[in-house]
């Protein structure tokens, strides 16, 4: 009975130190917007005309422009911090005439702006404009 007690003692002691040891040593990896500091914008091409659109950290240097058709949108991944959202409809485009929104992105959030044309006013030497809409996070609720 002697050894079966201390048998027992022993193994609900392994068997508690296994289960310490399991529960501190598991951790979560980090989300990739996390691990990167990034978060993610999703442009929306709400007019009834294609649209190029830009998303960018810097103002000057490379840009990734991507064509929009409408109804279309398409997601960047950026850093945290200051980013400059641009779109030109096609006549535009070709004379780099751009509209701009400024927006602060932050880590691991996820929002959508949408661009539409300009109502009044909204030609250019006969070219649609296209113009910020309304920027929203990915719950529904405005963007501050």
């Amino acid at each position: 009975m002697k050894n079966f007690k201390k048998f027992s003692v022993i193994l609900i002691t392994f068997a508690a130190l296994l289960f310490v040891t399991n529960s501190c040593t598991k951790t979560k990896e980090k989300p990739e917007c996390e691990r990167n500091n990034t978060g993610t914008i999703k442009i929306v091409n709400n007019a009834p005309f294609v649209i190029y659109v830009d998303v960018t950290e810097n103002k000057l240097g490379y840009n990734d422009e991507r064509f929009l058709g409408i109804g279309q949108s398409t997601t960047y991944t950026m850093s945290e911090g200051t980013v400059y959202c641009y779109a030109a409809s096609m006549t535009n485009y070709s004379a780099n005439k751009w509209n701009e929104k400024v927006e602060t992105c932050t880590q691991c959030q996820n929002f959508t702006l949408t661009w539409t044309s300009g109502g009044k006013g909204d030609t250019d030497n006969g070219s649609n404009v296209a113009v910020y809409m309304d920027s929203k996070n990915i719950d529904g609720k405005s963007k501050q």
